[in-house]
């Protein structure tokens, strides 16, 4: 290896910028153990807004899911609501806000409450929204999720579970445009949607084990030394 690759190397070591994941509060629901049965909250632990239904899967299994929640005991139904919570930066603990352009990769689970049937089954939809304090001000990215199938929408992703079902690891990526509703702060929100048939689908949607990653833009100077190695490749 000549004396320029190392150099080149070197250099492109030191200046690669890692994903960063985002610590979230009680991500997989565990906080507030409810014991026996659910509890019908506004908010869990860590996600304030809306109704939520928290899932103890040991006592009401039956009811809930046909199998056990992905991550420790409990999961959280959206129970026709939503949740949010706000995105902070791990290192200085600054609100992230939408400045500059984002890519955030969001992973979790999802189920559809045992008992459902047919063309009832809801949708669910994961954003990033924009708030001024606790004003909410617009949506930045969103992905709508369809619990079942529905072939008709192209825009909706299927997750094609039957009642009682987990998913997979789900794994998503979206984006905050830069300076789409510029300084506010960013929240990560899971929100339940009426279905597109008919019944009680917007009741249907569990969620667990979330997480999210910040996957940064190449830095200025990352940009800075390609060019510096292209000017050495030049010289030589």
């Amino acid at each position: 290896m000549n004396s320029l690759s190392r150099v080149t190397l070197a250099l492109l070591g030191s200046l690669s910028v890692a994903p960063a994941a985002i610590v979230l509060v009680n991500p997989s629901f565990e906080s507030a153990d409810i014991g026996n049965g659910g509890a019908l909250l506004n908010g869990a632990t860590g996600w304030p807004a809306g109704a939520t239904y928290l899932v103890d899967n040991n006592t009401t299994q039956n009811q809930w899911f046909n199998e056990a929640v992905p991550d420790g005991q409990q999961a959280l139904s959206l129970a026709g609501s939503y949740i949010t919570q706000q995105l902070n930066d791990n290192v200085t603990g600054a609100v992230m806000t939408t400045t500059v352009a984002q890519q955030f990769d969001i992973s979790f689970f999802a189920a559809r409450r045992a008992g459902a049937t047919g063309s009832g089954s809801g949708t669910f939809t994961v954003l990033l929204q924009a708030y001024n304090g606790n004003t909410y001000v617009g949506n930045l990215a969103s992905q709508m999720f369809y619990l079942g199938v529905n072939d008709s929408n192209g825009t909706t992703i299927d997750l094609g579970l039957g009642a009682g079902e987990w998913s997979d690891q789900i794994n998503l990526s979206l984006t905050a445009p830069a300076n789409l509703f510029a300084g506010n702060n960013i929240r990560l929100v899971f929100a339940a949607n009426a279905p597109f048939g008919s019944g009680a689908g917007n009741l249907e949607a569990s969620i667990d084990s979330v997480g999210i990653t910040l996957i940064p833009e190449p830095s200025v100077a990352l940009l800075g030394g390609l060019g510096l190695l292209g000017l050495l490749r030049r010289r030589r």
